[in-house]
């Protein structure tokens, strides 16, 4: 079983990120901004470069974010024309990370999904090829016995037969 880190990022959204390290997968999923707390979305609006003051005291978790208008988030919760826009692009952003992003991002996806399998099993014959090169490498050492040492009648032997050829 592998082990499982879990971590919050909070840039545009909130994301939570878990890791499976035993499937080499990583999931991230988004979650919903209308399901946001107050905290939530002071994170989001903290993310943006924004003060997140206003909104966390007046209590606004995300189904009430999704309900302002750039006029509310002006008069009600202070921003400027261009931060109010900026928000209301990056509500408009999250929804769609959201929602599933888009059909070529998921094709993307499966398509490097492929290739990691691809590859994990190239990997795997590898392995598979390396160690039965070792099976076969350590039957050749073992089948090859090195030669005896000699004897001492055979060195003795040999002796006479030097001898014996140095006589003629």
């Amino acid at each position: 079983s592998g082990s499982e880190c879990v971590c919050t990022v909070a840039v545009v959204g909130v994301a939570t990120i878990v890791i499976k390290s035993s499937q080499r997968k990583i999931e991230t999923m988004l979650k919903d901004i209308k399901d946001y707390s107050a905290e939530e979305v002071g994170l989001f609006i903290t993310a943006q470069g924004l003060d997140p003051t206003q909104f966390v005291s007046e209590g606004v978790d995300g189904d009430l974010l999704l309900s302002l208008s750039i006029d509310d988030l002006k008069n009600d919760l202070g921003l400027s024309s261009l931060q109010a826009k900026k928000v209301m692009k990056n509500i408009e952003f999250s929804k769609s990370l959201a929602g599933g992003g888009g059909g070529e991002d998921d094709e993307k996806v499966k398509e490097l999904e492929a290739k990691v399998e691809t590859l994990e099993d190239d990997v795997k014959a590898k392995d598979d090829e390396i160690a039965e090169l070792k099976r076969k490498m350590e039957k050749m050492t073992t089948a090859v016995a090195p030669a005896p040492a000699p004897t001492q009648l055979q060195s003795q032997l040999q002796l006479l037969l030097l001898s014996a050829e140095d006589q003629v």
